[in-house]
């Protein structure tokens, strides 16, 4: 039906008469809210996505009944039944709360796999369509929202997210068949095309794409200039953003690299005979530090720029997302429940088992070790990474510096916090734990080190003689002379526990700690409150702001600040 509702409008004079009349055959959900759709079978209830699908197509049917029959006589009278009046029929309230939910907590399907794309389709006919301009106006709100959060958890179109909705879809491949699909969209909208140089062809889309991209391009829908710069221009993408919703998502970026946290587990939002289905839980994935850059060194491999096992990371326990892995069965595994990938803060991310590619490692002249000495015993290994600087021979520079601090977890402590897959490894693999700090290359007017031996000299510097451990509260000295107190957040803790315990830079306070209390987005560019339906959207470099104001669900606004 949502389709056939593209169709209808977009090509409506260009369509035959009798084709007409055939379309608004097949549109033959009509009327009032009919809550039998919300349970199209005994034993659960229905989709987010399809859901929504159903009823913008019948409140957008409604209106084209209405308005054909008033038009084009009596060829229509067929489908008037009297019940096509959205306001009478309670479609208009109906669909401005379901709109407004979105604008207060997300979506149940966050960063779907591919549903978030049938939900944007649906969203975008109304934002086209609906004659009602507080419909309109309330699904261009959530288009806003939805755009604003694609630009700060993007980097050149590239998305690794957490995500509800289908585990059997994950791909460490940025630009397969099942990576995030509004890159697609985004692709039409701003003709970023760079990623697709590393794409594998001819299987680097999923069927549907094509479609994806086709509704996008004929909607009149445009994102506000400022959130298109944050898109396209690295150089203001300098922000710290943090969502909440059934899940959570953090995000630091700098115009050299974007740190994407992995999120945590989430269990499905649908019932299925008292339980739910592997395939629709949410999963947590690798933290990933993206370079901006996008080199072709001969020493990196083919998809360095564009696949996950290609960045340096926090990859959490087990060697998977789900355990045991992979998640390419659509009625399991199950996603791992242990893995809490939420310890991020501006420009530094902790936890359980940190990675340094082995290309980063290739070129002696880009790499200085350490050892972490407390008194007088080595108790973990410091890795710093040159890339930026001309001393980077071989390389093609990626504008920054990064420090990445491991050390392996001892086997009886792994048997403690995880007592299933004693003795001593998880999922066949020994535990480590760390964390990394990177320094973007365009900041040292903040104060940080100029030169990649004085950054590494600092680093050591200012953690001499600390010491770091999978349990109890850590402290690190950041570049910038701020102390980072933060825990390595093992998965025996509570998930909905902020690992970051104090940073002077994102302001954390005691309240913060409790993940489930955070409002709905909080940070530099995106900003809510609570989840009343409120979300100002800023751009410090071009000096813009957008209010999003859906806290009435009958008025949306949306306002330039």
């Amino acid at each position: 039906m949502r389709g056939y509702i593209t169709i209808w409008f977009r090509f409506h004079n260009m369509l035959d008469p009798d084709v007409r009349y055939r379309i608004l055959h097949l549109l033959d959900k009509t009327g009032a809210y009919d809550t039998a759709d919300n349970a199209p079978c005994n034993f659960t209830g229905e989709t987010e996505n399809h859901l929504l699908q159903i009823e913008s197509s019948r409140y957008l049917t409604n209106q084209i009944l209405d308005n054909a029959f008033r038009s084009e006589g009596d060829i229509y009278v067929d489908f008037h039944n009297g019940q096509d009046d959205n306001v009478a029929n309670g479609m208009t309230a109906y669909i401005l709360t379901m709109l407004q939910g979105f604008l207060q907590n997300d979506f149940k399907e966050y960063n779907s796999t591919p549903y978030q794309t049938y939900s944007i389709a649906s969203v975008l006919n109304l934002a086209d369509d609906a004659g009602d301009v507080n419909v309109a106006t309330g699904a261009r709100a959530v288009l806003d929202y939805l755009s604003a959060k694609f630009a700060v958890s993007d980097n050149l179109l590239r998305r690794s997210v957490p995500y509800r909705r289908r585990p059997s879809d994950y791909s460490t491949d940025l630009v397969s068949r099942s990576s995030d699909p509004l890159k697609n969209d985004f692709m039409v909208l701003t003709g970023m095309t760079q990623i697709l140089a590393n794409a594998k062809l001819p299987f680097h889309a999923r069927v549907g794409t094509e479609t994806d991209m086709q509704i996008m391009a004929v909607s009149s829908y445009e994102p506000p200039s400022l959130i298109m710069d944050l898109i396209m221009n690295p150089a203001h993408r300098h922000f710290f953003e943090r969502f909440k919703h059934d899940g959570v998502e953090i995000y630091s970026s700098e115009p050299e690299f974007l740190i994407s946290s992995g999120g945590i587990w989430t269990g499905g939002y649908l019932t299925v005979l008292g339980g739910d289905q592997a395939d629709d839980q949410g999963i947590a994935v690798p933290t990933v530090l993206i370079p901006t850059q996008m080199p072709a060194a001969a020493s990196s491999p083919p998809n360095a720029n564009t696949n996950v096992t290609n960045f340096i990371r926090i990859d959490g326990v087990g060697s998977d997302p789900c355990l045991p892995g992979p998640c390419n069965i659509k009625d399991g595994p199950y996603p791992n429940r242990d893995r809490v990938m939420t310890c991020v803060t501006q420009d530094f991310a902790c936890g359980i088992n940190p990675v340094i590619p082995e290309f980063y490692l290739t070129n002696p002249a880009c790499v200085h070790t350490d050892q972490q000495v407390v008194n007088g015993q080595a108790i973990g290994q410091w890795t710093f990474l040159d890339r930026q600087s001309s001393s980077c021979v071989g390389n093609e520079p990626l504008g920054f510096d990064v420090a990445v601090y491991s050390a392996s977890m001892d086997p009886g402590l792994t048997c403690l916090l995880f007592p299933s897959p004693c003795p001593g490894t998880y999922d066949g693999t020994h535990l480590t734990y760390g964390f990394f700090e990177a320094q973007g290359g365009g900041v040292n007017t903040r104060g940080q080190p100029a030169s990649f031996q004085s950054f590494w000299q600092t680093v050591l510097a200012n953690n001499q003689g600390r010491s770091f451990g999978p349990t109890g509260e850590n402290v690190y000295k950041a570049l910038d002379g701020r102390e980072i107190h933060f825990l390595m957040n093992p998965p025996a803790d509570n998930k909905w526990s902020w690992p970051i315990l104090a940073d002077p830079a994102v302001g954390v306070t005691p309240n913060q700690q409790d993940i489930s209390a955070w409002p709905l987005v909080q940070g530099d560019v995106l900003d809510g409150d609570g989840h009343s339906g409120m979300v100002t959207v800023t751009n410090d470099g071009t000096k813009q702001k957008l209010v999003i104001n859906f806290v009435d669900s009958a008025r949306p606004m949306i306002t330039n600040g």
